[in-house]
């Protein structure tokens, strides 16, 4: 199984114009299991992904709206366990020729411009960019997570351990011997 660390070559669709407007919807399943190493951690996609491409042609630019489903395999951030998360998500680009960027400020983190729209657009880079930007920043088995502890390794999800209120940053202790003289004092 491969792992990548950039966009693969074989990830490319080419979406050809054929006539001066029209939309259309174009699937790209690359059922190959892959790997990634992406924030800290390794995902492998047992499944490969499927690529969801909406089109729309217009005289001087291509709307794109990319979607991407997959599930990835990895662990938890916080308590190590292993899991397996549906992943979707979906980005738009609008393509268009150098000659052609006047009406259409305020789209600049959407545009990608392009030499020639003539022989059609090559999805690649874009691609790439929809798949990442769909991975979670952090993989947890559930939102409110504990984590194991880092005194003792236990699970806080399953025991509850008394490591956390014990312990004291030293680097922090005299903050405590502070506040808790302040407040003894009365103030």
């Amino acid at each position: 199984m491969k792992t990548y660390t950039a966009c693969p070559e074989e990830w490319q669709i080419r979406i050809f114009r054929d006539g001066s407007a029209g939309e259309g919807t174009l699937t790209w399943e690359n059922a190959t299991p892959f790997g990634v190493e992406m924030y800290g951690q390794d995902l492998v996609f047992p499944q490969g992904l499927i690529f969801i491409v909406k089109y729309d042609w217009h005289e001087r630019h291509l709307c794109v709206i990319l979607s991407v489903r997959t599930e990835a395999e990895g662990e938890c951030a916080k308590c190590l366990k292993p899991l397996r998360q549906e992943i979707e998500g979906s980005l738009r680009y609008i393509f268009l020729a150098e000659d052609s960027r006047e009406g259409l400020q305020g789209m600049e983190e959407e545009l990608v411009v392009v030499d020639s729209l003539e022989r059609g657009v090559l999805l690649r880079e874009s691609l790439w960019e929809t798949f990442l930007e769909s991975l979670p920043r952090v993989l947890l088995c559930r939102e409110d997570c504990r984590g194991l502890c880092p005194e003792c390794g236990t699970d806080r999800n399953e025991h509850l351990c008394s490591c956390a209120a014990q312990r004291i940053d030293p680097r922090l202790a005299s903050l405590k011997a502070i506040y808790f003289s302040e407040e003894e004092g009365g103030k």
